[in-house]
């Protein structure tokens, strides 16, 4: 077993503090906007999750995905209290790390506040109901997991909102790259088990953030945690997409600020 390497951005200099955990195929670099928009109210803090930049998690490398994500965050949110002992710490999540976001409060009882970006918890969905299970067959994973080409494109295209031949051929490149990754990810993600009761046990003020544009598999999911959890505060960015953190960072600071406030 290793020793953790954790390879983050700082962004802000303001009197609370904000760890930001990004989605899978992205990197910390995707929250940067979002981190400046903050940066007046809030230091933001954004690790790359394990696989990504140069973090590396100290766990044996056959673990899961997730559980390596998991330990870059806990030791982000460890440094953080480390550094500033006096802050109050806010929590961000999107899509993946949404998840990662919600598994690291269940685990720390300090958070002041929580803000999850179209999490993915397919927990969350009853294979049971209709509409529930059409969601959790619609993740268009096909052929992710065979390292087929095509089968990353129409992933990404799924998920990103935007057609793969439309996307810059650097990110196209990048995202190729981490292909095999991707895969694992989207397998674990969609398989994570996470109990209501766990969610339940969260002790701060929760927000959930939507895209009214999202695809029905995020929809789906955001819907069901404000039926299940109807004190957490539902706030919906209008146009935006499932990457809303990205395509709308000026609404997401708003929404993480009035939460705070």
């Amino acid at each position: 077993m290793n020793k953790a390497n954790l390879d983050s951005l700082t962004i802000g200099d303001g009197s609370g503090t904000l760890l930001a955990l990004h989605a899978s195929g992205t990197g910390a670099g995707s929250l940067t906007r979002l981190a400046q928009q903050l940066g007046n109210d809030l230091q933001v803090l954004i690790p790359n999750l394990h696989g990504y930049g140069s973090s590396k998690a100290g766990l044996a490398p056959n673990d899961l995905a997730l559980e390596q994500h998991l330990e870059i965050a806990s030791l982000a949110l460890s440094t953080l209290q480390d550094q500033t002992p006096e802050k109050p710490i806010h929590l961000f999540g999107h899509s993946m790390g949404g998840l990662i976001a919600v598994q690291l409060a269940t685990r720390f009882d300090n958070l002041a506040t929580l803000t999850l970006a179209e999490p993915m918890i397919f927990g969350a969905l009853d294979p049971s109901e209709d509409a529930d299970a059409i969601a959790t067959d619609s993740k268009s994973t096909s052929g992710l997991l065979d390292n087929d080409p095509t089968g990353l494109a129409r992933f990404i295209s799924f998920w990103n909102g935007t057609d793969w031949d439309q996307l810059p051929d650097g990110v196209r490149a990048a995202m190729a790259g981490l292909q095999k990754q991707i895969a694992h990810e989207a397998l674990q993600v969609s398989t994570a088990k996470i109990e209501k009761e766990q969610l339940a046990e969260i002790q701060c003020p929760v927000q959930v953030l939507s895209g009214t544009q999202t695809n029905t598999v995020a929809a789906r999911i955001c819907q069901r945690l404000a039926e299940q959890f109807p004190e957490w505060t539902q706030t919906a960015i209008k146009g935006a997409g499932h990457m809303l953190p990205i395509e709308q960072p000026e609404m997401v600071a708003k929404s993480i600020l009035r939460i705070i406030d």
